[in-house]
């Protein structure tokens, strides 16, 4: 699939708990529409993308997603996910 066939729709933000310590950490979703399903991509975890039928679908997966990559990154290689501060958003029109 070409990268101008999918079109941006919205930004979404993720809570969750991890593992319950009760602390809620949120990240950055863009969502975007393949031709069968969505697709979607948290800004401040490299990599860590998933895809599901609907949007509904798409946000469960993007959270085992973004629970598996944080496992993989904090407890495996040792290593802490830096904060990423989002301050705006645009479009722009070329």
């Amino acid at each position: 699939m070409r990268s101008e066939e999918l079109h941006f729709i919205d930004f979404l933000v993720v809570y969750f708990l991890l593992g319950g310590d009760d602390v809620a950490r949120k990240f950055t979703v863009i969502i975007e529409k393949g031709e069968k399903e969505y697709i979607g991509r948290v800004v401040e975890l490299p990599g860590c993308h998933t895809q599901g039928a609907t949007i509904d679908e798409l946000m469960e997966n993007i959270k085992e997603a973004i629970k598996l990559y944080l496992y993989l990154t904090e407890t495996i290689d040792g290593g802490e996910i830096e904060p990423v501060e989002i301050v705006d958003v645009r479009t722009v029109e070329v």
